[in-house]
């Protein structure tokens, strides 16, 4: 895995890219800093967002570049070992190499794939103020050509002021699956609760043309953290998916401990119907191995009802709930004196609610609530499934079999919960 990293502070600064390596998708090991920004091409700013592509024996990266001038243009490295990368002496798509209308001072996060025997890189940027993605083409993976963009002259029809960052694209059953991360997103629908959010869109990309043709598109996750989602295709067949667990525009506490940033559990994709499904990785089970089973909890008309011996801030909750008629019923995690974090269904909104008001640590952003998230869900037979990841201050909440998912970051004031 490689992620954006500035090893000089914990703030936002000259980027790099780290890398980690793991053999079950649960304990990473850290490798040596992968690239720096050493070149004319890249050390304005530094290596942005990218992806990679094994060919053969060889393991090829493409990232972003941005120069003294501030253009931003696809660069290219390769390693034989996995750990040492050599660049080529040049960007493989240039800012000369964009659409009229299309900035060079947006245009980012490069991910390759392959149809056949041809390569292929989508490419994040806009035409004017429509967010839009552009399709390259390569026989070699070092001469490119532009194909098309994706979407029309309207862009990718989603209320939304920037670009289309860091796209991806992978094939589910008979559909292509599109995701891609729209810049500063605005409905009247609800859907976008976040400075920038994440998309999913199911249709098929003609790639003579490179014009994606969608047939309906969702948020992928209704959290407070989660951005710049990517996915892989394991060797088994399952699409793989990771994000950044954290949000642009906000203050990060974690700074203080020298650290900024974390990333969510991998997640298996599927379709059902239209409906992007996630679960969490097959292989996160094997970390669980004190179970403990409790059924019949009663909650009591107002106030709380504790569950008998749970106590643990890292943990699998599995659990069925019943409102029963109820306004709101749910429960709190990350107890710790007054600190905690409601999770619980609005009957009278028909939603899921996670609200982290009542963590204890500030958290400053750009959006109107930086606290409480909705997620709009329809009971089944008068149930609820959730299936909740808690790891210290991370919380992942899969919801009726993965249909929908949120995910929050929280930081109780008092250290690290045990309730």
């Amino acid at each position: 895995m490689f992620y954006q990293y500035n090893p000089h502070d914990t703030v936002w600064g000259p980027m790099h890219w780290g890398h980690m390596v793991s053999g079950d998708l649960a304990r990473w090991e850290d490798l040596p800093v992968a690239l720096f920004p050493d070149r004319s091409f890249d050390s304005h700013l530094g290596c942005f967002s990218g992806s990679a592509l094994v060919k053969g024996s060889r393991l090829y990266v493409i990232y972003t570049g941005v120069d003294a001038e501030g253009r931003q243009q696809q660069c290219m490295a390769y390693s034989d070992d996995g750990v040492s990368f050599t660049k080529y002496g040049e960007p493989v798509i240039t800012s000369s190499m964009l659409p009229p209308g299309a900035p060079a001072d947006d245009f980012r996060d490069p991910k390759l794939f392959a149809r056949g025997e041809i390569f292929y890189c989508l490419v994040g940027t806009r035409i004017g103020d429509a967010g839009n993605i552009a399709l390259y083409r390569s026989g070699d993976l070092r001469e490119f050509s532009f194909v098309g963009m994706l979407f029309g002259e309207e862009g990718c029809g989603i209320p939304m002021e920037g670009i289309c960052e860091c796209p991806d694209i992978h094939r589910l059953g008979d559909e292509d699956i599109l995701i891609f991360s729209p810049q500063h997103t605005h409905t009247g629908d609800g859907r976008f609760q976040n400075p920038q959010s994440t998309v999913y869109m199911t249709g098929r990309l003609d790639c003579l043309t490179g014009r994606f043709s969608a047939s309906g598109w969702d948020v992928v996750d209704h959290g407070s953290d989660f951005y710049a989602a990517q996915a892989a295709d394991a060797p088994d067949g399952r699409c793989l998916m990771i994000a950044w667990k954290e949000m642009w525009g906000r203050t990060m506490p974690t700074a203080s401990e020298g650290w900024a940033g974390s990333y969510t559990i991998p997640r298996e994709l599927s379709l059902r119907e239209g409906t992007l499904i996630q679960t969490p990785a097959r292989e996160l089970k094997e970390y669980f191995a004190k179970i403990l089973s409790v059924y019949g909890v009663r909650l009591p008309a107002e106030g709380t009802a504790a569950v008998p011996g749970l106590r643990a801030y890292a943990a699998r909750l599995v659990m069925t709930l019943m409102p029963q008629g109820s306004t709101r019923a749910g429960i709190r995690l990350f107890c710790r004196g007054e600190d905690h974090v409601s999770l619980y269904y609005d009957s009278e909104e028909g939603c899921v609610v996670l609200d982290r008001s009542s963590q204890g640590t500030q958290i400053k952003g750009s959006d109107s609530d930086t606290y409480v998230r909705r997620c709009p869900v329809s009971l089944r037979d008068g149930e609820l499934d959730l299936d909740i990841f808690l790891d210290r201050g991370s919380i992942e909440v899969f919801i009726n079999g993965g249909e929908k998912v949120m995910t929050m970051n929280a930081y109780p004031r008092s250290g690290d919960a045990d309730g």
